[in-house]
């Protein structure tokens, strides 16, 4: 009888390992202009900083994920950034990588903003998400380091020098969504950054996110059972 428990208990963790998604989809967002949108399965969030309430991701599946910025960029957009991105950036297309929100610490044109923040909602709690962001300003001779905090119920910082970048990207990974499925983006200059507006930038941001490893939870179920016989 023990034998047979036992194997019902191990058959049935294969069937959920079975049923376990293996991958999730990246959901893309190009920053920018709104006259340079990046077409294809990807959300474009312009300098007019109206909300994306409904995300795709890259199949173009609708996730339910929705995007607001909760502190404003600099009120336009930058579009000098690189349009042959490599390394790290590569695959990305350069119409994403050529525009860029900003914002600056010191007064540029009247305005500053010190610090931007993008509010992400309609996450699911039960998984965790990898954050990945690129940002580029060619034709400059300092340096432009942008720093990403991600919050949710744990948080992780991200440093990219985007002066003349066209090859690299900040990750931030295994970000956990709030109870309520929010985690927070903060965009600043780091402090590295010697532009003498302490410029910041960021031009795309991809979320991953990263279900449980499959099978985990029913092997724990397995485990569990096979405890409750010993004890019995």
């Amino acid at each position: 009888m023990r034998h047979a428990t036992n194997v019902a208990l191990l058959s049935c963790a294969l069937a959920l390992t079975a049923a376990a998604p293996a991958l999730a989809n990246v959901i893309r967002y190009d920053f920018g202009d709104q006259s340079t949108p990046t077409p294809g399965n990807w959300n474009n969030f312009s300098h007019l900083a109206e909300p994306i309430f409904n995300s795709i991701d890259e199949t173009g599946a609708a996730t339910g994920i929705a995007v607001q910025v909760t502190a404003p960029f600099w009120p336009g957009s930058n579009q000098n950034g690189t349009t042959t991105p490599g390394g790290a950036a590569a695959g990305l297309p350069g119409v994403a990588t050529r525009d860029n929100l900003f914002g600056n610490l010191v007064d540029f044109g009247g305005n500053t903003a010190p610090q931007a923040q993008l509010t992400i909602t309609g996450l699911n709690p039960a998984l965790t998400y990898d954050f990945g962001f690129f940002g580029s300003r060619m034709g400059v001779g300092d340096n432009r380091e942008t720093s990403y905090t991600v919050t949710g119920a744990n948080n992780g910082v991200g440093l990219l020098n985007t002066a003349n970048n066209s090859s690299e990207m900040a990750f931030v990974n295994g970000i956990a969504p709030t109870a309520n499925g929010t985690i927070t983006v903060d965009v600043t200059a780091g402090a590295n950054n010697t532009s003498a507006n302490r410029f910041y930038y960021l031009g795309v941001m991809t979320i991953n996110p990263v279900p449980a490893p499959a099978g985990a939870a029913a092997l724990a179920l397995v485990g569990l059972g096979l405890a409750g016989r010993r004890r019995r």
